[in-house]
C-alpha cells in the first residue's frame, strides 16, 4: 500500500475517533489510478460535475465520492 492509502487509512481512524459520520471527497474523473484507490477503500461515486475544471485547454469532468463511516449512532 501506498502513502495515499495510508493517508486515507489516517484521516479515516481521525474521523472515526471524532464523531464525524461522512468522509466526502472530489476527484477528476479522468483519473483511474485514483479513482480505483478510493473505491478500494470504501468509497463510492455518488455525483458527475459535467466539465468542473480546464486543464490543458480542455473542460474535465469531476466526480463526486463519498464513504459513510460506523459509528456508535449508525
Amino acid at each position: 500500500m501506498g502513502i495515499g492509502g495510508r493517508l486515507i487509512d489516517a484521516a479515516e481512524q481521525w474521523a472515526t475517533q471524532n464523531q464525524v459520520h461522512r468522509l466526502e471527497l472530489t476527484v477528476r474523473a479522468d483519473n483511474q489510478r485514483a479513482i480505483a484507490l478510493y473505491e478500494s477503500k470504501g468509497f463510492s461515486i455518488e455525483g458527475k460535475k459535467r466539465d468542473a475544471l480546464y486543464v490543458n485547454d480542455a473542460y474535465v469532468d469531476e466526480f463526486y465520492m463519498g464513504k459513510l463511516l460506523a459509528t456508535a449512532s449508525s
